[in-house]
């Protein structure tokens, strides 16, 4: 990563014995860090975008961070220097029915991050700091993959096996007037869903699937036996319980409550309380006929520890984080948006 990120942490336990007490300086004038953009060869050859795309898609990108400079809460940084560095997506198709890259709108986007001034004493001098650690926020342009959207968080009936599909991360209010879901809000003008439901029989085919990558996985390696039949047996349950249900139940949106023994506890159709949804990114959510470059759905994430316990009193980090959402000017934010 080419920012600057001394790393306070190693600083102090490397050079604890001459270093004095960390003083933040909350009334000293920040500075703002140049604009940087950066797209990996093999993150560009995924999306197959030329030249001209990257350009264009850099363009945007300049674009959104010229809005988060002029918010009034970073404008003219104090207590803290801000930063911010473009980037294009790596983009992982691991489902089988997911779009390749170069079927997708151009995906990546900008870190941003706001480090406090601070001074310390070292050997009787006095050093000046505006780097070490601090808490992210990203923006997220056109990438709607798994792992962005709570893909991380599955049944555990589907452990090992490649899908795109998850478990729904619950709304968790509103911030800067867009809603929040877990670590991350969702900003865009379209009423399309980003995500889709899972269906009963997928959700139910998928822990068929992974069954039976256990079952191959034991055949090799000469497993027990006994185990081999019994996700046999299982194997042989699941396609009958598919098999009883009638065929609107089948096709029905699916949730998992994660506990019960039978595979009407286990997956449920619908939504309940305590059965989360089983849903997958909404592929078709993008318009193709717009430039591969226009921002179509914009999600800032890695917000969640911003807002969670006690604000923190450091002038960087999550509490510049949580006034620049707060300022943004959402107008312009839309206008960018297609």
């Amino acid at each position: 990563m080419w920012v600057r990120r001394t790393v306070l942490a190693s600083i102090l336990s490397v050079l604890a014995p001459s270093v004095g007490a960390i003083d933040y300086l909350v009334n000293e004038p920040g500075r703002w860090s140049a604009w940087k953009f950066r797209a990996q060869p093999f993150t560009t050859k995924l999306y197959g975008a030329s030249a001209n795309d990257l350009n264009a898609f850099e363009t945007q990108l300049r674009a959104l961070d010229a809005m988060i400079r002029r918010a009034p809460a970073v404008a003219k940084p104090i207590g803290f220097s801000a930063q911010t560095w473009g980037y294009l997506s790596a983009y992982e198709a691991i489902a089988p029915a997911q779009p390749k890259g170069v079927e997708l709108p151009l995906g990546g986007g900008l870190s941003f991050g706001a480090f406090s001034i601070f001074e310390y004493q070292r050997n009787g001098k006095t050093v000046r700091e505006d780097g070490g650690e601090t808490q992210l926020m990203n923006f997220v342009v056109n990438d709607i993959q798994p792992a962005l959207l709570g893909g991380r968080q599955r049944p555990s009936e589907w452990e090992g096996v490649d899908t795109d599909a998850f478990l729904q991360p619950a709304s968790s209010g509103v911030v800067a007037g867009f809603p929040r879901y877990g670590n991350y809000i969702v900003i865009t003008k379209r009423q399309t869903p980003i995500w889709l439901p899972v269906s009963m029989e997928s959700a139910l085919r998928l822990v068929i699937a992974a069954e039976q990558k256990r079952m191959v996985y034991l055949r090799e390696t000469r497993g027990p036996a006994a185990e081999i039949q019994r996700i046999e047996g299982k194997i042989a349950g699941l396609e009958s319980h598919i098999a009883s249900l009638r065929p609107e139940d089948r096709a029905a949106p699916a949730c998992s409550t994660g506990r019960g023994e039978a595979w009407g506890q286990r997956f449920q159709i619908g939504v309940a309380a305590d059965c989360r949804p089983l849903v997958r990114p909404n592929w078709a959510f993008f318009d193709r006929q717009l430039p591969r470059s226009a921002p179509q759905v914009l999600l800032v994430t890695d917000i969640a520890r911003c807002y969670a316990g006690k604000p923190s009193t450091d002038p960087g980090g999550c509490t510049t984080n949580r006034q620049l959402l707060e300022s943004l000017d959402r107008q312009a934010l839309m206008d960018w948006l297609h």
